[in-house]
């Protein structure tokens, strides 16, 4: 509790979370929203700052603790980080039969995909809080507050699991390739959708694959979309059979968001998917879906994977205030409360008998730069960015100490991400007064005088990037950058800024994805398939070498070309700059049971816990 009291202390007042944002794949967004590539701006008001507070101000702000015990936790769970990611994770997951797989398995989802455990209940409701704010029930434009309990009402083909790059296959009954540009899938044989109508819990068909899928690449303000575009045509060949094929070669088409199937005639009957929905998942909406306050669903009886879901319902909550989540899991109105948790505030909450655990987090907090707009289009003034932002100074104040520097790929997907020691190396982490007297001298010879004001821009409802934004803006007028502080609800910061291309400077999270596409292809210039370009960044080594991966079939070659990559990347200090990442901590009761606590999306697609109570 000496911990909580001090953190809360140091931070003034501020409500920080330790996440708060909405992860996305790069794909479209430029890295902005791994799960919420569109949605619509619901929250028009805005909150202006133009100026930052002093240097003192800023530090008291947001600084954590700095007792010799904090110093001892950070190095410990530093050194924790940059050893066991990838086992921490499997640790943490579950002991089934998905965390020994690796590149290229194709496992069928079953009961013991995820755990062996036995003597389940069933019944009762899961109570869970999403913490992220909801937008809208609409698959292909989903924030991360909706896309959570989306995956509990929809399936796609597969999912990639962990940094592994395995496949684990849920509509998907087996899953063919033909050749580089052709390969097919046979639906899984008898799955339901929901038994309500006006679909009535008829099985799915390969033209149920088709329309999804037709849906989705006709949905212009998807960047869902944005990322399939490597697809040339979906054909239905017979009833259970559906043959994909590509316009180039495309390494990672499985790795990427899998689309959500849906059935015709329930967008024809609602019109929209925004509120409503029927699809395969383990839960079904029993009314309209809240995207601000609460939506109950009830366990779907036919779902795919025998015996399973076990609770009768869910009831899922949006409650953003962190103070409020803490209230609510200490009187028992919510099972869990996690991926977001600084650790003081989930170490707090053990009191009120809950379990805490801990996962690497897959995103990264990062500074989006619009390359293409004076005068980050002098290569100097970049770098000098970089320099300039004391990236362990941002971890000891916003993640207390934990975590790591994050290169293009951030260390926890450990499968693909660069050496930790190489990335410190290349940013000079530790020695921030050389860092910053560099910056300075690249300033001045880019012509400091000159320098306009710059619009440094975070999501005032994001508290990690709310309270990184005086931070970093400090950061920056200390090497000599003129900045102006802006924050911005969610909504308007994606669709009137990061949408259109309308920034300067933005402070954003990236992740929560598996693939390594997703955290390379920002960097991409729109002439490389997949890419977006809305950072405005275009280099021919860095689209050349973001070719040669997404070329590459082979999987060792293939986690070669990812790094080569990178180390081409970084020396450009472009486009999604990432800072850091940290952990991602999770408190549950101790009666909710096999419940897969994680900071990633395939973590998303639960249907294995269960309530041990009387």
């Amino acid at each position: 509790m000496a911990d909580l009291a001090a953190w809360r202390a140091a931070i003034s007042g501020r409500r920080l979370t330790r996440r708060g944002a909405l992860g996305a794949s790069a794909i479209g967004l430029g890295g902005a929203f791994a799960a919420a590539c569109g949605g619509s701006n619901n929250n028009k008001t805005t909150q202006s700052v133009a100026t930052a507070p002093s240097a003192a101000a800023a530090s008291a702000s947001a600084a954590p603790a700095t007792s010799a015990a904090a110093a001892a936790t950070t190095a410990a769970t530093t050194a924790a980080a940059r050893a066991t990611p990838a086992a921490a994770l499997a640790a943490s997951q579950g002991n089934g039969k998905a965390y020994g797989a690796k590149a290229g398995d194709k496992l069928s989802v079953a009961a013991d995909t995820f755990y062996t455990t036995s003597n389940q209940k069933k019944g009762g409701t899961f109570h869970y809080n999403t913490q992220y704010a909801g937008f809208t029930a609409e698959p292909n434009q989903a924030y991360q507050g909706d896309y959570v309990i989306l995956r509990q009402v929809y399936n796609g083909l597969w999912q990639t699991i962990g940094s592994s790059g395995a496949l684990v296959l849920y509509l998907a009954g087996k899953l063919e390739e033909v050749d580089q540009l052709t390969w097919t899938v046979r639906v899984r044989d008898n799955v339901k959708f929901h038994p309500k109508p006006p679909v009535n819990g008829r099985v799915v068909t390969a033209e149920d694959v088709k329309y999804s899928y037709d849906r989705l690449l006709a949905d212009k303000t998807s960047s869902f979309a944005i990322g399939h575009s490597f697809l040339d045509k979906i054909e239905a060949v017979d009833s259970s059979t559906v043959k994909f094929t590509a316009k180039y070669p495309f390494s990672s088409r499985y790795e990427y968001h899998a689309t959500m199937i849906v059935a015709r005639e329930a967008v024809e009957a609602f019109g929209d998917l925004n509120r409503k929905g029927v699809g395969t998942g383990p839960y079904m909406l029993d009314g309209e879906y809240d995207p601000s306050a609460t939506t109950t669903l009830s366990r779907h009886p036919e779902f795919m994977v025998a015996g399973r879901p076990f609770p009768d319902k869910l009831e899922w909550k949006h409650i953003t205030d962190q103070s409020a989540q803490e209230a609510a899991f200490r009187s028992g109105q919510l099972d869990m409360v996690g991926r977001n948790l600084p650790k003081p505030v989930a170490d707090s909450l053990k009191s009120s008998g809950a379990t805490v655990s801990r996962q690497p987090f897959f995103g990264a907090t990062y500074l989006g730069i619009k390359c293409d707009k004076k005068p980050f289009d002098d290569p100097r003034v970049r770098q000098a960015l970089s320099l300039a932002i004391d990236r362990k100074e941002l971890l000891n104040k916003l993640e207390f100490g934990e975590g790591n520097t994050s290169g293009p790929v951030t260390w926890s997907l450990s499968n693909w991400a660069l050496p930790q020691d190489e990335v410190d190396k290349f940013y000079n982490v530790g020695n921030y007064q050389a860092n910053l007297a560099q910056a300075k001298q690249l300033l001045a010879a880019a012509g400091t005088d000159s320098l306009p004001e710059i619009e440094l821009l975070s999501p005032a409802d994001l508290p990690t990037l709310a309270n990184g934004n005086p931070l970093v803006a400090e950061m920056l007028r200390n090497a000599g950058f003129k900045i102006k502080q802006n924050l911005l609800p969610l909504t308007s910061v994606v669709r009137d800024h990061l949408l259109p291309s309308n920034f300067d400077l933005l402070i954003m999270q990236s992740g929560e994805v598996e693939d390594p596409f997703s955290w390379i292809i920002p960097y991409a210039s729109k002439a490389v398939p997949g890419a977006s370009g809305r950072f405005g960044f275009k280099d021919d080594k860095v689209d050349a070498a973001v070719q040669a991966f997404l070329g590459e079939f082979d999987s060792e070659r293939r986690v070669q070309k990812a790094r080569d990559a990178q180390r081409v990347i970084m020396p450009t200090y472009s486009a999604q700059l990432n800072l850091f990442a940290g952990w991602a901590y999770t408190v549950q009761k101790p009666y909710l049971k096999d419940f897969r606590p994680g900071g990633l999306v395939s973590a998303y697609w639960q249907f294995d816990e269960w309530l041990d109570k009387a």
